[in-house]
């Protein structure tokens, strides 16, 4: 009697030792299978052709100080944010393994002077303490992707656009563009706000040339 209840004491063990093996492995697939998280930029930056001009407005444009690009907090971080404007459209939404490769703040940054001195803009460092200089301050306004239902959605962004000389407000002016995406996904988005920032940054080139021509 005690050799029998001794075997089923072992086979009960086993049991339970093999089935927490068995999970274990399990448990290891899964995580191996998580989605990896994919980044997401504006692209290369296209190198300059001389034979061929720069697209946009046929004025000069004059020497400007770029000031640092402010935005809310949401777009503090590279997050790839939504909204469902068919569901609840006060509440923002992210991608969960979709990212931007740096920040808003950053990624327009570094396309606006990329576009602006394609087009003949002479920029000096924020840093730079020169009073009699124009300044260019940019504030973003919105910057995300929208859905109008479950498979259409847009990428829009709103920039208010600030010139300023020796402390003086000389102009300013919203901006808005929005770019339909391909598909209702990240991807999509992605490549619709990349399009709807370059058309944005010419129509702040156009701007520009009418507040600086003589």
């Amino acid at each position: 009697m005690k050799t029998q209840f001794f075997r089923n004491r072992l086979s009960q063990f086993s049991v339970r030792f093999f089935s927490c093996i068995a999970i274990s492995f399990f448990l290891q697939a899964c995580a191996s299978k998580q989605v990896p998280i994919k980044y997401y930029d504006f692209g290369v930056i296209p190198k300059p052709v001389a034979a061929v001009p720069a697209p946009g407005p046929a004025c000069k444009l004059p020497l400007l100080q770029l000031a640092d690009i402010t935005a809310p907090s949401s777009l503090s971080s590279n997050m790839m944010l939504y909204r469902l404007l068919y569901s609840d459209e006060q509440q923002t939404h992210t991608y969960a393994n979709h990212r931007w490769n740096m920040t808003p703040v950053q990624l327009l940054t570094q396309r606006i002077k990329m576009q602006l001195a394609a087009r003949g803009a002479k920029l000096i460092d924020s840093g730079i303490n020169k009073l009699n200089v124009l300044q260019l301050r940019l504030e973003i306004e919105d910057f995300n992707q929208y859905f109008t239902d479950a498979t259409r959605s847009y990428a829009q962004l709103q920039i208010r656009a600030s010139l300023i000389r020796e402390h003086k407000l000389l102009a300013q002016t919203m901006l808005q563009q929005q770019v339909n995406a391909d598909s209702a996904d990240a991807p999509a988005g992605a490549k619709a706000m990349r399009l709807a920032t370059d058309e944005l940054i010419l129509n702040l080139t156009h701007w520009l040339c009418e507040q600086t021509e003589p």
